[in-house]
Formats: structure tokens, sequence, C-alpha cells
């Protein structure tokens, strides 16, 4: 479900995505696939606006392993609705099995611009989409019993808004 408030007028809509992975016997080989926000329209003063569809492909590989030591490669392409494709790209270097160092780089994401128009003069002028491209960050895997617990910190140099700093903590049981 996907709610949205703007100026004291409310709108709702509802979105699935679906994805799936296919994995090779082959180095660890994974590619999967992945379609987001398919659904219905948010509604806004009687006017529809369509939740961005985004369509992805992508792939990895484990390109060395040894033992306590693995690095894995991989690519992936997306194509939004309306935007340009993107792509991203990304090394994992795994330590005995539970220290994760990670770097990537988002490709067409600096310099991409779109024609804005100003509302108010009919201007027509080029805006930038975003100013991604280098990240990285640091992942391990906490012992917890009867879970699998992880805990992952990644920077991105995100050009007007400074450094960004994320956090996360994933459970699985």
């Amino acid at each position: 479900m996907v709610r949205q408030s703007i100026d004291g007028e409310s709108a709702t809509a509802w979105a699935a995505d679906f994805g799936a992975i296919y994995r090779i016997d082959y180095n660890n080989t994974r590619i999967g696939a992945r379609i987001n926000n398919l659904g219905s329209d948010l509604t806004f003063y009687d006017i529809a606006s369509p939740l961005p569809l985004i369509f992805s492909v992508g792939a990895s590989m484990d390109v060395f392993e040894t033992d306590g030591t693995k690095v894995t490669v991989l690519a992936d392409a997306t194509k939004p609705q309306d935007a340009e494709q993107l792509v991203f790209s990304g090394v994992e270097v795994s330590l005995f099995d539970m220290l994760h160092v990670r770097t990537g780089y988002k490709l067409n994401y600096q310099g991409v611009e779109n024609e804005k128009v100003d509302e108010t003069t009919g201007a027509i002028f080029d805006a930038p989409t975003t100013e991604e491209g280098l990240s990285f960050g640091v992942g391990a895997d906490v012992p917890v019993p009867g879970l699998d617990a992880t805990v992952d910190y990644a920077y991105t140099d995100f050009g007007i808004l400074d450094s960004v700093h994320r956090i996360s903590v994933s459970l699985q049981f």
C-alpha cells in the first residue's frame, strides 16, 4: 500500500514488486530480474498519477574464492519508465564468511539531466536527475542464537546532499 499526502489532500494506491533469481552452477553465478511498482495510480483531485514503474535485470558471480576469502562482482541495468537507463556495478570482498567490504558505482547517474518546464513563466531548462556515483560500505554477520543477523553501513557521495550514510540491520529467522 502506498499513501501520500500533499497540502491536506491524500491518495492511496496498491502496488507489488515481482522478481526472480536463476542460479547457475558456475562460480555461484546468479541472474535476476524484477519489476517494481506494478499497480494502481495515486489520484489527487481527480487526476491520476502513475507510480514509477521500474524494470531491472542483473547478474553476479564469484570471481575468486579461497579459504576464508571470496570476491563477488555484479552489474545491474535498471530502466525506470520515465527516465534514462541506469547501470550499477559493484564488488564485494567477503572475509571469513562474516565481514563484507563493498564498493559500487552508479553509471549514467551523474550528468543526466531532464528537461523541465517552469510552470510560472513557461521557460524550459535542464535539471539534473541525481548526483550519485561512488559508494562503499561494510557489513558484518552478527552471531545471534536462532537468527541470521547482519549489520550494514554504506556511504555515498551525494553531491548537493553532501555525504549520505546508511545503516541497516537485517534479521532472518
